[in-house]
């Protein structure tokens, strides 16, 4: 992670299973791929708790749990006052992702 800022790069984890970097701005790629394709509420709020106070927030779902993933977050960063205007940028918003090789 250090060499990343060194670099000027942004990290990228997986805030379902991983503790995201600290700081203002975040982007996440939330993975579905075997037991992780199992994303209940106790994952989603997990994912939640490390995006409350972020300036702004990226998330890349997979798309096969993107809409519960996306209904979830908003729900709960919106319930509580102090996450209310964490913005959040969603993908795939509507569509399919190409490969990971194509991205």
């Amino acid at each position: 992670m250090e060499t990343a800022y060194k670099a000027g790069f942004l990290p990228v984890f997986d805030a379902a299973q991983e503790a995201l970097p600290p700081g203002p701005l975040v982007y996440t790629r939330i993975r579905a791929i075997g037991q992780a394709a199992r994303m209940g509420a106790d994952r989603i709020q997990r994912i939640a708790d490390q995006l409350a106070g972020r300036r702004e927030a990226f998330v890349v779902v997979d798309e096969i749990v993107a809409p519960r993933v996306k209904r979830g977050l908003e729900q709960m960063l919106g319930d509580a006052p102090a996450r209310r205007g964490v913005p959040l940028l969603f993908r795939p918003e509507n569509g399919m992702f190409v490969d990971d090789e194509e991205q």
